[in-house]
């Protein structure tokens, strides 16, 4: 039994390593994002001040999940790993770039299935198809705002065309996510069971 509470303890500090290693990827996801935010800036497709400002909100939000994994707040949900939770954020953030391009507005699309593979590493179908709604709707909502607010910067025809792209891009991207995501679960449920054998006499259930 205690050997078994230790291998337990084992598996969990594993996991939370694991974690923390797709967490690191998706910050310098963010710091990627902020960088080419910038450039958009200094060449006169965003506003100057705003990727200091993205990205202090981005240090923000992340500096929340990454609290919760350091303290193992994130043990007690329904999905440790809150993958859910930081693609839906990281979509608000591409929103937010968004809103405030005009030209360059398809180019910062391409942004919006980024999240999405991260979400390959853990996210079934509907979780995925979940978050790629919302993407999809989020830029349906920004160009609405757009519309009402400041219509002369909206091209409807070309915005319309951008939205095809997107429903086709992050569809594609969800139903191979999803394809990836169970072959994983099939391939940890096999290292589970060799593992569980390695460690196992398989007629007692004692340690080899």
């Amino acid at each position: 039994q205690i050997a078994d509470e230790y291998s337990e303890r084992g598996a969990v500090a594993d996991k939370q390593a694991l974690r923390l290693r797709r967490f690191f990827m998706a910050v310098a996801t963010y710091a990627a994002c902020g960088v080419f935010a910038q450039i958009c800036a200094w060449l006169g497709y965003l506003p100057s001040w705003l990727p200091a400002w993205w990205l202090l909100g981005a240090v923000a939000i992340n500096s929340l999940f990454f609290i919760a994994l350091r303290r193992g707040w994130n043990l007690r949900l329904s999905d440790p790993s809150m993958t859910e939770a930081q693609l839906i954020a990281s979509m608000f953030a591409v929103m937010i770039l968004i809103y405030h391009t005009d030209v360059a507005r398809g180019v910062f699309l391409m942004l919006f299935p980024l999240p999405l593979l991260f979400g390959v590493l853990r996210l079934r179908l509907r979780q995925l198809a979940r978050v790629g709604a919302l993407g999809i709707g989020g830029y349906v909502a920004v160009i609405a705002l757009l519309a009402i607010n400041e219509p002369e910067r909206v091209r409807l025809g070309i915005d319309f065309l951008n939205l095809l792209a997107l429903l086709a891009v992050m569809g594609f991207v969800a139903l191979m996510g999803a394809y990836i995501s169970r072959v994983r679960e099939d391939l940890s449920r096999s290292v589970s069971t060799i593992r569980e054998m390695a460690q196992h006499d398989p007629l007692t259930g004692v340690f080899n």
